[in-house]
């Protein structure tokens, strides 16, 4: 997994403005959900990659970026959005930080699975 080093131009107690200030792309939160899933759906994979691509890549700051990006997801309430996976065989669903630039990934799963959580409270 990718990690981020700065070395901080500014005192401690600064730091939360100059990150703040600084053009940083989404970190994933429990990417391993993704290896695991991966592992136990081949078919899925490929898809998952790209999507793990496209998020790391991605400077979102509101719904509508997240929409430029994959314009087949679905915003749901408390920041959360759900996305399709294969084809929309798979769901997964995160929990989007815009500020923080987080995007914690809350369930993945098929539609029979989905079917049984709250995508707004997972």
């Amino acid at each position: 997994m990718p990690t981020r080093a700065y070395l901080c131009p500014v005192p401690f107690k600064n730091i939360w403005k100059f990150v703040q200030n600084q053009t940083l792309t989404m970190i994933i939160i429990y990417l391993d959900k993704l290896e695991e899933f991966g592992k136990r759906h081949a078919d899925a994979r490929k898809s998952l990659s790209t999507w793990k691509d496209v998020v790391q890549k991605a400077q979102w700051n509101n719904k509508q970026d997240v929409l430029k990006d994959f314009p087949r997801a679905k915003m749901i309430k408390n920041n959360r959005a759900r996305f399709e996976i294969v084809h929309n065989n798979y769901r997964l669903i995160a929990h989007i930080r815009y500020e923080e630039k987080f995007l914690q990934i809350r369930f993945i799963g098929t539609h029979t699975e989905y079917d049984r959580i709250d995508p707004a409270t997972i």
